[in-house]
């Protein structure tokens, strides 16, 4: 059977300096299907959350 669609939920802790290239891995590696990515920012205490959002419009 071959997937072409896939949701894939990634959690994040204090992870700002991390997403946006884990965001374009991800994106990447799954450009041949159609996909979505959730990611759950788990209590972090740095700047995760404001970098997800500023990344959001990109992708």
């Amino acid at each position: 059977m071959k997937i072409t669609q896939l949701s894939v939920v990634v959690p994040v802790r204090n992870e700002q300096d991390n997403v946006a290239s884990l965001i374009k891995e991800i994106d990447l590696a799954l450009n041949a299907i159609t996909h979505e990515i959730i990611y759950v920012n788990d209590g972090s205490t740095d700047a995760t959350y404001a970098r997800l959002k500023e990344l959001q419009s990109q992708f």
